[in-house]
């Protein structure tokens, strides 16, 4: 908990609502898993997204908003985003938006996770309910930017109503200089212990 400057309470807290974004067992988020939990279990990666959940969590937004905020934009930073294949007279390979990159590599310039609430036209029919969707967006700022100007293309009038940016990279290094602090083994894992 020390590299995550978070609390006991909101660890418990979470993890009896089940948003917790890290899994607990088996049983990812469930508070019944409880007892297959182990701090053992406990990875620099999840401390990361601990730390990242408790920011946003104390900034004022949903709990259940920031499990899937931090789930979603860490997939989009490890698994990169490729441009949307809406041209459908250009069949090829499309090119990256924000590549992948390793929660832990050397990152030339900062990254960023960002939740992004938007609405079209049609917006009625894509969510069956409320007037508005969700997409998640990972990478530097410009990758996003040019992330959320490729998916207005597919869409009719698709305008996007908030943008909420999280600087991943001073949160990264925030865990990092504290797990260095307690010097954490885990930390020699890293590429030299350089990210």
């Amino acid at each position: 908990m020390k590299i995550t400057e978070g609390t006991r309470n909101e660890l418990d807290g979470g993890r009896r609502r089940g948003v917790l974004p890290i899994a607990q067992g088996d049983n990812f988020g469930f508070p019944d898993d409880e007892a297959v939990f182990s701090w053992a279990d406990f990875t620099l990666s999840d401390a990361l997204r601990m730390r990242v959940y408790f920011d946003l969590t104390r900034s004022g937004l949903k709990a259940q908003d920031v499990k899937s905020f931090v789930g979603n934009g860490f997939a989009r930073v490890e698994h990169g985003e490729i441009q949307r294949p809406f041209d459908f007279h250009n069949p090829g390979p499309k090119p990256w938006l924000n590549p992948p990159r390793g929660l832990f590599d050397v990152w030339e310039e900062e990254i960023w996770i960002a939740r992004e609430v938007w609405t079209c036209a049609d917006i009625e029919e894509i969510t069956k309910g409320p007037n508005f969707s969700v997409t998640w967006h990972g990478g530097t700022k410009s990758e996003i930017e040019r992330a959320v100007a490729d998916l207005k293309q597919g869409f009719d009038q698709r305008e996007t109503l908030s943008l909420q940016l999280y600087n991943l990279s001073l949160a990264r290094q925030k865990v990092l200089d504290a797990a260095r602090e307690i010097n954490l083994p885990e930390l020699d894992e890293l590429e030299g212990g350089k990210a």
